[in-house]
């Protein structure tokens, strides 16, 4: 391991360089050097690969499974998308899972919106046209009876 500060080798599991006493700050597997400030380091393009994953597979599985049963899937995925575009630094794999799980999740989303009630408003509109017989036979009823 090298020191930021002094370019020289130090030990690996120092928490000081031993030349020149920059404290090493360590993150999840990286190693981050501090020189009179701070740097956080977080795993968020991890998460934001997590996400993006979770996306398209929550997308991909509600379409399958919109055709069975009212599902949350496509709903889920397409949070999840939304999410990832709006992280910083996205990786370009991520960015593109995030925009498929987008895109799926709402043909899901439409999909089982179609499946389940659209024959609800068919039988509305069906309901509809059966009124509207009713209302002209009444009409010619009284037509009848006014002019005869």
């Amino acid at each position: 391991m090298i020191c930021s500060v002094c370019n020289k080798n130090m030990p690996e599991n120092s928490d000081f360089c031993p030349y020149c006493g920059t404290k090493v700050l360590r993150a999840s597997s990286q190693t981050v050097y501090v020189d009179n400030e701070v740097i956080n380091v977080s795993n968020s393009s991890k998460t934001t690969e997590n996400l993006a994953i979770a996306s398209l597979v929550c997308s991909i599985l509600g379409i399958t499974t919109c055709f069975s049963c009212f599902s949350i899937l496509p709903i889920l995925g397409l949070v999840f998308g939304i999410v990832v575009m709006n992280s910083k630094n996205i990786k370009p794999n991520s960015k593109n899972m995030a925009i498929a799980g987008i895109i799926i999740g709402s043909i899901g989303i439409l999909s089982t919106f179609s499946i389940y009630f659209m024959p609800v408003a068919f039988q509305s509109i069906r309901f509809e046209n059966q009124f509207t017989e009713i209302l002209q036979e009444i009409s010619e009823l009284f037509r009848r009876i006014f002019l005869l």
